[in-house]
């Protein structure tokens, strides 16, 4: 049976690589946010060429927004330093 990778599996293996295209906008970036009937939206800052990417449908880019509780993070943060140091 073949085994299966889900997206933060690839996205693991892109930062492992150093891929420069993987890039991670903060959220100092966040410039607006509203909310809707049932959807809302949000405006965020990104460089130049990144939008230029976007908006050239020969790159291929992907874009995705990634949202996650800090407390989560700090969560499997610890969890991870705790087996990287010991064990």
């Amino acid at each position: 049976m073949d085994k299966k990778v889900n997206a933060f599996d690839v996205l693991k293996q892109m930062c492992n690589d150093d891929c420069k295209s993987l890039k991670l906008f903060g959220g100092s970036n966040l410039k607006s946010a509203a909310t809707g009937k049932q959807w809302g939206n949000i405006t965020i800052a990104v460089d130049n060429q990144t939008v230029l990417d976007l908006l050239d449908d020969d790159n291929k880019i992907v874009f995705k927004l990634l949202v996650y509780s800090f407390n989560d993070y700090k969560a499997s943060e610890e969890k991870l330093l705790s087996e990287v140091n010991n064990g």
